[in-house]
């Protein structure tokens, strides 16, 4: 490292630099490094629900079935960050505009409707 030794400041962020590096070199030595990723990458990657693909089904329906069992979904909760994969592919596949389409969930069941301002898609998920 090469800086004004006459300098105090330079003097004082050279050795701090110099120490935040020993530390982290001192971490990955005894194996810090290795444990913190794999903490994150835990916590980035967990298993909310299993989605069978193969019992999945998605077709366009008339209107929403039976009203009074639906509930509209909040897609800002992390329970419902699976359900934003149909969304978007609802989305891509009909041009509307995100704010003209509601998503709702059957009360007690794996059904889901997409409504747009014309297409209401319905998905059937099976565990």
């Amino acid at each position: 490292m090469l800086y004004d030794s006459s300098s105090l400041i330079a003097s004082l962020v050279a050795s701090g630099t110099a120490a935040f590096f020993r530390t982290k070199l001192f971490l990955r030595k005894k194996h810090v490094n290795s444990l913190y990723r794999k903490w994150l990458y835990t916590l980035k990657h967990r298993k909310i629900d299993e989605i069978d693909f193969s019992k999945l089904k998605i077709n366009y329906v008339d209107t929403l079935e039976n009203e009074a069992n639906l509930q509209e979904m909040d897609l800002a909760l992390s329970e419902n960050e699976f359900f934003k994969k149909f969304l978007y592919s609802f989305l891509f596949l009909n041009p509307e505009h995100h704010t003209h389409v509601q998503c709702y969930r059957v009360i007690n069941e794996d059904v889901f409707f997409i409504k747009g301002k014309e297409k209401v898609q319905k998905i059937v998920i099976g565990k």
